[in-house]
């Protein structure tokens, strides 16, 4: 197995985790706001939608970011934010403090992570030596289907979740898991680009920040 192609796995992982806690939060998020919060259906249901509006803002103001910074550095921060928002949402009281949570660090951070798996994943499948295709499409296939996995992930733990805290609705223990499990997964990240030596060669030629063209000299 070659480096690159350990990346890719890594990525997948990375996709795996992030796409249930991102869809887990999602299934729970109007039912929390309405049962928990005491918002009306139609309050939360506007709520819900400028949700993912907010990401794409916020994906278009932090591309320069990780132009700067780098994929690496942008994913694991982008778990680590979107913890802080999960968990943030799931202590969440009043309709002020979720809306905070979920349109500041949650949207802020699921716009890193889904911005720097792209550029990953791309950059990990881009080279000729991959025993999984080598190829940037088959590549972009498989976190689709590591993406899907995970939403697949999510109902048998929200089911599993009601019926072990009954009559106790289960939404703040559930982003709260949806917290954790972002947070495991910047804590292997790092671990794995940061301490594994055989990756050491190969991670920051995939994960470098994007380069810089240099100005053009004038021609007299």
């Amino acid at each position: 197995m070659t480096e690159n192609s350990s990346l890719l796995r890594v990525c997948l992982l990375f996709r795996f985790a992030e796409s249930f806690a991102y869809f887990t939060v999602n299934n729970i998020f109007a039912l929390h706001l309405t049962e928990s919060l005491g918002i009306g259906d139609a309050r939360a249901g506007a709520l819900f939608g400028l949700r993912g509006a907010v990401s794409h803002v916020y994906g278009t103001l932090l591309g320069p970011v990780v132009d700067v910074l780098g994929p690496r550095r942008c994913l694991l921060a982008g778990c680590v934010v979107s913890a802080v928002g999960r968990g943030w949402f799931g202590v969440a009281n009043t309709a002020a403090t979720a809306a905070a949570a979920v349109y500041l660090p949650m949207a802020g951070g699921h716009a890193l992570v889904g911005m720097s798996l792209s550029i990953s994943v791309k950059r990990a499948t881009s080279g000729s030596d991959l025993s999984t295709g080598g190829s940037t499409a088959w590549g972009f296939g498989l976190a689709y289907c590591a993406t899907v996995l995970g939403i697949a992930l999510c109902g048998p733990v929200i089911d599993a979740a009601t019926a072990l805290l009954h009559p106790l609705p289960p939404y703040r223990h559930l982003a709260l898991l949806s917290a954790g499990v972002s947070v495991v997964s910047a804590l292997a990240g790092g671990l794995y680009f940061y301490a594994v030596p055989s990756v050491g060669a190969i991670a920051p030629m995939v994960f470098q920040p994007s380069p810089r063209q240099s100005p053009s000299p004038m021609r007299p």
